[in-house]
């Protein structure tokens, strides 16, 4: 037994329960790990799925599919959220350095899998490098700016 919980490496309470020995302190670190760093990746999912989701219309089949999808989600990362909450709770200091560990992980490794953006909006960047669809709407915008100019010099 230590005679610290905080800095035990032996131990770790879960859920009420004190278990011992280094075999499930290693297991619960891992899961720490696991945890934090999925956390991240639904984080991520989660925030492109609702952006994508308020890009379109309302009640067309393919904003409810990308809803449902979004709910999935955020189930994921409120089971996620309860399981670290509960690893918190057991008030490790190794257990708060893994999390943060894995964060830092998760969300560099989610960001780096991350499809790009599909909106066809323009970024600064090389123009060569622009995909058709950015093409596109800046010649659209580009019309529309024309359109505008000519609609005021008429009288």
């Amino acid at each position: 037994m230590c005679e610290s919980q905080f800095t035990c490496a032996s131990q770790v309470s879960f859920a009420g329960y004190d278990l011992v020995g280094v075999h499930w302190f290693l297991f619960m670190v891992v899961l720490a790990f696991a945890l934090q760093t999925s956390a991240n990746f639904i984080w991520l999912r989660s925030s492109q799925l609702t952006r994508e989701i308020l890009q379109r219309k309302p009640h067309t089949t393919d904003r409810n599919n990308r809803v449902r999808w979004r709910i999935f989600w955020e189930l994921m990362g409120t089971l996620n959220w309860i399981l670290r909450i509960t690893l918190i709770i057991g008030s490790n200091i190794y257990i708060f350095v893994v999390i943060l560990i894995g964060n830092i992980t998760g969300i560099a490794w989610a960001l780096e899998q991350q499809n790009e953006d599909n909106t066809g909006h323009v970024c600064i960047g090389d123009p060569a490098e622009w995909n058709d669809q950015m093409v596109l709407n800046m010649y659209t915008r580009l019309e529309e700016i024309q359109n505008k100019k000519n609609k005021k010099l008429v009288l």
